[in-house]
């Protein structure tokens, strides 16, 4: 490694130890799955690697247009995005929110193709606490073994934490199903839930437009619901 390399490492370190980053989380919730698993197991595995592989080619009609860290667990796929503290939340909402409903239509449309019930998205933001180093025991040659499987999705964040209470709460909570359910930017801890439609050809590798879509989304509104204190 270069000395160059070290100094841009410890430069971007220090700047993960300040305090005000930010993320914002979407979760895509596979709905039915529950339902599924007992009675038709070989019919879910092929439902979960329809949606992986529907994901990547989501992922080369409609690019993100940041760097994201993303993992699947159990039957929902977590993306997360950090923010530095100097990044403004206001700007950068409409492209994730924009970004993700793309690729949520897109999965949407294949699995009712497929005689399936769909998916639920939440999508949130919050303060993060990052890790200072990321990527440590991938380079750590004496552990790298076990660990070329490891994944670091993010920190301690409040985004991903409400994602996963929503989750949890389902429509239980007011969260229904097959919905697009984006936190409200000026009224924390509450949802607005659009419905789930096809993109317009016009967004194809298009992230410039994600911006317009999320004016779209908001215009579509048509359920409201909040998680409780």
């Amino acid at each position: 490694m270069t000395e160059g390399n070290i100094l841009d490492r410890a430069v971007a370190m220090a700047r993960r130890k300040q305090t005000g980053f930010r993320s914002f989380c979407a979760s895509v919730d596979l709905l039915g799955v529950r339902e599924m698993a007992p009675k038709r197991p070989s019919e879910l595995i092929e439902r979960l690697n329809d949606l992986y592989e529907g994901l990547g080619g989501a992922l080369e009609l409609h690019p993100p247009p940041a760097a994201t860290r993303a993992c699947f667990a159990g039957d929902s796929f977590f993306v997360v995005r950090e923010l530095t503290p100097e990044a403004q939340v206001e700007k950068d909402w409409p492209s994730f929110c924009g970004h993700l409903y793309a690729l949520a239509a897109h999965v949407q449309h294949l699995e009712k193709a497929w005689g399936n019930p769909g998916v639920r998205v939440i999508v949130s933001y919050g303060d993060l606490v990052p890790l200072s180093d990321p990527e440590a025991l991938r380079r750590n040659l004496t552990v790298s073994g076990y660990t070329r499987d490891w994944l670091l999705l993010t920190g301690v964040d409040d985004a991903l934490l409400k994602c996963w209470q929503a989750e949890a709460g389902g429509s239980r909570l007011g969260f229904q199903r097959e919905c697009f359910w984006h936190e409200d930017l000026g009224n924390p801890r509450a949802y607005l839930g659009s419905p789930i439609l096809e993109v317009r050809d016009a967004l194809l590798q298009a992230p410039e437009l994600y911006p317009q879509l999320y004016r779209e989304i908001v215009g579509r509104v048509a359920e409201r619901t909040s998680l409780p204190p």
